[in-house]
């Protein structure tokens, strides 16, 4: 099996160690999309300690990260910059796009489905204190590939 890519953005990296654990599996990459050096150093600091078996790797341009990407993952989008959005639309025709979002009513305010409509969107609520997951999203492939990743975890998947 080939390696896949999955491409993480956010505009901020205070990441779940539980999260970075469920999308930690062999043959896979984790490519953080890290604007500068310093959310990078910062990121390098949270990773450490976890020992992932992923292929960890940084870049520091969203168009190309998610170009080399197979699956694209958006952390806490509450307000995704316009910008972003542009840089990914073109390379992310066709791609799972999971939006992963403590709060899922503050994702609603900026439509990521309408913004991104030749991509494969799927909203995901993730409620760390009672690890619950929520799904939302009309790709039935895109939902059953998370489903695979979080069978392993402490999450329960609620839909």
């Amino acid at each position: 099996m080939a390696t896949k890519t999955i491409a993480i953005l956010a505009e901020s990296w205070k990441i779940s160690p539980e999260l970075l654990k469920v999308l930690d599996k062999p043959k896979l990459r984790l490519l953080f999309v890290a604007k500068d050096e310093d959310n990078k150093k910062g990121l390098i600091e949270v990773l450490k300690p976890l020992e992932l078996n992923a292929e960890i790797d940084f870049t520091s341009c969203e168009k190309e990260g998610c170009w080399e990407a197979d699956r694209i993952v958006v952390l806490k989008p509450e307000q995704p910059s316009v910008e972003l959005i542009e840089k990914i639309k073109e390379v992310a025709t066709q791609k799972p796009v999971w939006v992963i979002s403590e709060d899922p009513e503050a994702t609603k305010q900026v439509d990521l489905k309408q913004l991104l409509p030749n991509s494969r969107v799927i909203e995901i609520g993730l409620k760390e204190k009672t690890q619950e997951i929520s799904l939302c999203g009309k790709d039935a492939e895109a939902k059953s590939e998370i489903r695979q990743f979080f069978e392993n975890s402490d999450y329960q998947i609620k839909e």
